[in-house]
């Protein structure tokens, strides 16, 4: 069975300092789509576990962290 993904309360962080940065700067539709696309793709991370880079996993001793440019 595979472990429910989790997001950490620094990525929760910086997610809320992104929309509040693009409200400010651009407005509330570039908001709004920037919120639909982590949306979208947290949906599909079930279907890609294992994609992305582990480089700063190992740097951070973090196992099995990945990052997605």
């Amino acid at each position: 069975m595979v472990k429910p993904a989790q997001l950490r309360a620094v990525a929760a962080d910086d997610i809320e300092r992104a929309v509040d940065h693009y409200l400010d700067k651009a407005g509330a539709d570039v908001a709004a789509r920037f919120v639909d696309s982590l949306e979208e793709r947290w949906a599909g991370w079930p279907d890609s576990r294992r994609s992305g880079q582990l480089r700063f996993g190992y740097e951070l001793g973090i196992p099995d962290l990945r990052t997605w440019p």
